[in-house]
């Protein structure tokens, strides 16, 4: 919220309204009539001629302004108002800064320079606060308990915040070590504002060994191996060794001696693992500690695998070759939870059972041997997903009777891009998924497009600048059966978009993930479901999600539910399900790192339904990895945008720097204030006056 310096009236106050001034002509005219009727025509004979003008006087003001009010007029004023420039403090809230040898003075004597600061700055700034750590939050807290240290977001972030904003200088107070998110930039004009950097910490390289990172599949499946790549550095331990080891339940899987042959060492280690057991499985890697280490926190650390018994086989379907067939085939190639086809409509001969979704793409079509195999998928009862495009025939997949009816009376087509249905519920449209809006648009058929009562709709379609209700993507369920609708083609477009745009392709990767991963949970074969990742934080929230399902495979969420949550050790803790729309979820809290395993009941029916699962809580141990303070980092970043890097004693001379700058003034913004001029009470004051002055002197001549 902008604040303002000071604000000076420029015009005198204008008076307006809603209505002509012949309204206002209007109010007069009864005035006069009134006074005229009371006065004039009436019989007042022991008041004399000019009390009578008097009078009538009195009463036409009154009436008048009684029945101006009515018009709503309204004071207009100029008004000119000045904002402060604003500086923006953004403080490294992370645990890093507290681990070196300096934490008392920055629990103690740097909080008090920050408000020093504050205080100096206050007098010719706008000053506002924000802290970071994992993300950016207003405030500062002071507590230094972040788990991790993301400066590129914290940077990104506030670059959105203040767009626009009268910035005179953003001051960025860290140590630089950076653990997540993106490399900071660094180029010279990326941010329309100096950033003056408080350089924290210590750069002093000191005598320690830490694993730096480790790298394996989230998801693994049962009797493969699975690669794992461990990164170690070690500072000034030349000459000394230690042992690498991967433990899984106590038990030793791989050790190899890790001899420290340079001051400054680094390595990799690559360990093949044998997933030999389905489920959420645990694993440590330990490295020896030597002598002399400053940290011992960052010799361990843990990560999780999802080991599951089998892939899905997904069955790509084609009326002909077309570019959103490869985009799809090339996301599903890329995760491990598919083994993915391609085939002509005309050239399957496979028996669909073999498949957990099938993926139909313009079909049906006009051929009727084509759609022969879309009634095969469909009395098999196999999750399908229709991608709809030009060579759809309309009439034909309408009669299927999914929950979606497309009323396209011509062969006209309109470009639509994507809008997120933020109150989509079957599976979390978080916000890697609101990426899709900046993709280009698909072609989408011209026409009515319906929505049956259990269809959810997850993305929107946009044309030009008027959102509408017509479904971009949906989803339906029948008899049991989960069934994705795309209602336009030209998908492979959005890759190419995202890798552009993000360097990446993971908003359409997740949006496809979730989609095949949604439609082929297999909803039809278990009635009580629960949804649950295979490992949090130590920080995080944890929640798991659950879906109940009648006899008739409609969603229901009237029994209660329960959930029994048990640690390693055998002590566990009951907890109840939630509603929400049309399941349920349950949030536990936080829980200490570990394995642990659920069992959530319900009755529905008389039957009892269970499920039995695990998950794993990891130690987040990114700000023990490296306490070695990145202060060219600051000083680059200083550098490019016009600002400076300063020390922490250094820092209360950052009034004088910005006193310096001729590129720091005070904006001026003119705008109209209008207030009613109903909520004057000086005007209903006088009002009463002015009949109140009418009653006493016609009561003084006895004329009441």
């Amino acid at each position: 919220m902008r604040t303002f310096a000071n604000a000076k009236q420029l015009l005198p106050m204008d008076l307006v309204t809603d209505f002509s001034w012949i309204g206002v002509a209007g109010c007069a005219a009864l005035g006069v009539a009134y006074a005229a009727v009371l006065y004039a025509f009436g019989k007042r004979s022991g008041i004399g001629r000019k009390s009578r003008a008097a009078l009538a006087m009195l009463r036409f003001v009154a009436v008048f302004f009684i029945s101006f009010l009515l018009l709503s007029p309204m004071t207009k004023r100029r008004v000119v108002e000045t904002e402060k420039p604003v500086v923006v403090l953004v403080h490294d809230n992370s645990r890093s800064v507290v681990l070196t040898a300096d934490s008392a003075y920055y629990r103690t004597g740097y909080l008090q320079n920050v408000e020093q600061l504050k205080q100096s700055l206050s007098a010719n700034y706008q000053v506002e606060e924000h802290s970071f750590g994992g993300d950016l939050q207003n405030g500062f807290n002071r507590k230094f308990d972040q788990e991790a240290t993301n400066i590129s977001l914290a940077l990104n972030q506030i670059q959105d915040i203040y767009k626009g904003r009268n910035v005179a200088a953003v001051v960025l107070a860290t140590d630089g070590i950076a653990n997540a998110g993106n490399v900071p930039q660094t180029s010279a004009g990326l941010y329309p504002y100096p950033i003056y950097t408080i350089a924290l910490g210590d750069t002093a390289i000191r005598n320690d060994a830490a694993i730096k990172s480790i790298n394996a599949n989230k998801i693994t499946y049962l009797n493969s191996q699975f690669p794992v790549k461990i990164a170690i550095k070690a500072d000034k331990l030349q000459g000394n060794s230690a042992r690498l080891t991967v433990q899984k339940e106590g038990k030793i899987l791989f050790s190899k001696q890790i001899n420290y042959s340079l001051d400054r060492f680094f390595t990799t280690e690559s360990v093949l693992l044998d997933a030999d057991k389905a489920g959420v499985q645990l694993y440590t890697v330990r490295l020896d500690v030597c002598n002399g280490e400053v940290s011992t926190a960052n010799n361990v650390q843990t990560f999780a695998v999802e080991v599951l018994d089998s892939r899905r086989r997904v069955a790509i379907v084609g009326q002909a070759p077309h570019p959103d067939i490869g985009a799809m085939k090339r996301y599903l190639e890329n995760s491990e939870t598919y083994e993915v086809e391609t085939f002509a409509a005309d050239k399957f001969a496979a028996n669909p059972q073999q498949y957990h979704l099938f993926v139909l793409h313009q079909l049906p079509d006009n051929n009727p041997s084509h759609n022969t195999l879309v009634t095969k998928v469909l009395q098999q009862r196999i999750p399908t997903l229709f991608v709809l495009g030009q060579q759809t025939s309309f009439a034909s997949f309408d009669r299927l009777q999914l929950g979606l009816a497309i009323n396209a009376g011509s062969s006209r087509s309109d470009e639509a891009t994507a809008v997120v249905n933020p109150s989509f519920s079957h599976f979390s449209a978080d916000n890697d998924l609101w990426g899709v809006e900046a993709f280009p648009p698909l072609t989408v058929p011209f026409g009515n497009v319906q929505c049956g009562s259990g269809t959810q709709t997850l993305l929107f379609a946009k044309v030009g600048s008027v959102q509408t209700q017509r479904p971009l993507v949906a989803f339906a369920q029948k008899n049991g059966v989960r069934y994705g609708f795309v209602v336009g083609e030209g998908l492979w477009r959005w890759p190419l978009a995202d890798y552009s745009d993000n360097g990446s392709s993971e908003v359409f990767a997740t949006l496809m993930d979730k989609t095949c991963t949604y439609l082929s949970a297999q909803a039809n074969k278990q009635q009580f479901n629960v949804k649950a990742a295979a490992s949090f934080a130590e920080t995080e929230v944890i929640t798991l999600n659950a879906e109940l399902y009648n006899d008739n495979y409609e969603l229901v969420n009237t029994p209660d539910a329960t959930l029994t949550v048990s640690d390693g050790h055998g002590q566990s803790r009951d907890y109840s399900f939630r509603r929400t729309q049309n399941s349920y979820s349950v949030a536990i809290g936080t829980l200490p790192q570990g394995r642990y395993s659920y069992l959530a009941k319900t009755t529905l029916g008389g039957k009892t339904f269970s499920q039995i699962g695990n998950f794993v809580v990891q130690r987040l141990v990114l700000e023990k990895n490296s306490l070695t303070a990145d202060h060219q980092l600051l000083n680059t970043i200083a550098r490019n945008t016009g600002g400076l890097m300063l020390y922490p004693q250094q820092m209360l001379q950052l009034p004088e720097l910005l006193q310096k700058r001729h590129d720091i003034r005070n904006v001026m913004y003119s705008r109209y204030k209008y207030s009613e001029l109903i909520n004057l009470p000086w005007l209903f004051v006088a009002i009463v006056l002015l009949l109140a002055a009418e009653w006493v002197a016609r009561r003084y001549k006895n004329e009441i």
